[in-house]
């Protein structure tokens, strides 16, 4: 697996486009991520500012450059709005990359997370020779296990008390279980061609749940030392 600098193609979907995140997205990147949801289920600093937004380009910037990471926003192709973001830590020594992702409150029940991972997914897998990759997920997050289901990927066990359920760094906040997610080169679910999902934020909740938020690497804007981590608490609500 080459660790030289990462290049993103253009990477679209019925509707939705991956894209960087740059200066003019700070302030919306800011909002969304005061939404109670994504800082309970997701690795984002609470309380949330523009500086972390800030640290979240940085962090995307020096992923692509070191070859260790993606973070990218989901936007909707027509309105240029923000939906969401989603992002991958990458392991070089082993060919991995842990998943992670959060859907904006107006944005759930969308298919935003699973159809924005999948084509982080299809990027990770068949570009950048990725061999497995996991995402974690809060027992309790439906919506997020929801969307890992639909992508193909595997439970593969729970850990007890992994995680904590609330905002980020908060030592008052209960913890929780939180599952693992693994899936391999050639275990991705295509998409049925179905654009609508019933499900919140980040991981997703409804009919598929799409809101969840898993609690792994990039889901939401986070500082380099708070990854994503799907249990991305990243992105469901």
């Amino acid at each position: 697996m080459s660790t030289t600098p990462i290049s993103v193609p253009d990477l679209r979907d019925r509707g939705l486009r991956l894209r960087a995140p740059n200066d003019d997205d700070v302030t919306t990147i800011t909002r969304l991520c005061q939404d109670p949801e994504i800082q309970r289920w997701t690795r984002v600093p609470s309380p949330y500012t523009e500086a972390d937004a800030r640290s979240f380009l940085q962090l995307h910037a020096d992923g692509l450059r070191s070859g260790t990471g993606i973070h990218l926003l989901v936007v909707d192709t027509t309105s240029g709005g923000v939906l969401g973001a989603v992002g991958a830590d990458i392991d070089h020594r082993d060919f991995s990359a842990e998943v992670g992702y959060w859907v904006a409150p107006g944005a759930r029940r969308r298919g935003v997370a699973s159809r924005g991972a999948r084509m982080l997914l299809r990027l990770l897998f068949h570009t950048l020779d990725v061999r497995y990759v996991m995402l974690h997920a809060a027992v309790d997050n439906p919506a997020s296990n929801a969307v890992a289901r639909k992508l193909g990927f595997t439970h593969e066990g729970t850990s007890r008390d992994a995680m904590l359920i609330g905002p980020t760094g908060d030592p008052t906040a209960p913890r929780g279980d939180a599952n693992l997610w693994g899936q391999r080169p050639g275990e991705l679910t295509e998409s049925n061609g179905i654009g609508w999902d019933q499900g919140p934020g980040s991981g997703g909740t409804g009919s598929d749940p799409e809101g969840g938020e898993p609690r792994g690497p990039l889901l939401g804007p986070m500082s380099d030392q708070q990854r994503f981590r799907n249990a991305p608490r990243h992105t469901s609500t």
